[in-house]
């Protein structure tokens, strides 16, 4: 059975980034994000919704993953108490990423956009095929 990662706002540049390479390596993945994403991969299941609780106690009725990554940025940590209890309850490992964000304004810090990366902050909505 193959092993199952959970991306959790993972629809930017570095959810991008880390769900080729799980595919590479053979993973399941699925991604939480609010764009849209095209995709041909079977591995890959894209869930195009905002991320609350009642949508991950849903993921976790069918899943137990391996592994979830937490990309989204919480007010404090009071306020990811509860969700972090909730993520750990339902994964061997969590790693929370919400520190690695990536600068909202384009326009501030230049991007080079090329043909290596998967996709940017400056593409809505998502279409590059994964």
């Amino acid at each position: 059975m193959k092993k199952r990662v959970l991306l959790i706002a993972g629809g930017g540049t570095l959810g991008g980034y880390a769900t080729m390479e799980l595919l590479k390596r053979g993973y399941a993945v699925d991604v939480i994000a609010l764009n849209e994403c095209v995709s041909f991969n079977r591995n890959l299941t894209w869930i195009q919704k905002r991320v609350d609780d009642d949508l991950l106690a849903e993921l976790f009725k069918a899943h137990r993953y391996d592994a979830i990554v937490d990309f989204i940025h919480y007010r404090d940590h009071e306020a990811y108490k509860p969700r972090c209890e909730m993520l750990l309850s339902n994964t061997d490992q969590l790693v929370f990423l919400s520190s690695y964000r990536w600068p909202s304004s384009p326009t501030t810090h230049h991007t080079p956009l090329t043909s290596t990366i998967p996709h940017s902050v400056h593409e809505t909505p998502r279409q590059t095929p994964i």
